[in-house]
């Protein structure tokens, strides 16, 4: 056998695969330090993908840079709304 059956084939072994984990553990379970641990584990996760793919190429450095500057304000904008409501 040269290739794997297509319906033998699991979802998350193909490029169709999503990029988030889903967890098992109950979220209502978990304490909100663990929670927010478990997602800058993602964020990492994916940040590293992602930076290590742009830094291949200055155009892609430059793309990527650009990006995450335009993203911070707006993520500490979000942060200080979620403070001043909860």
């Amino acid at each position: 056998m040269r290739e794997i059956p297509t319906p033998l084939v699991m979802k998350q072994w193909t490029k169709l695969a999503k990029f988030e984990i889903q967890s098992t553990v109950p979220k209502d379970n978990m304490p909100s330090e663990a929670l927010q641990l478990a997602r800058h584990g993602d964020l990492s996760y994916l940040g590293n993908k992602v930076s290590y793919l742009a830094s291949k190429t200055i155009e892609g450095t430059d793309i990527l840079k650009n990006e995450l500057i335009k993203l911070e304000p707006v993520l500490e904008e979000i942060l200080k709304q979620q403070k001043k409501s909860g």
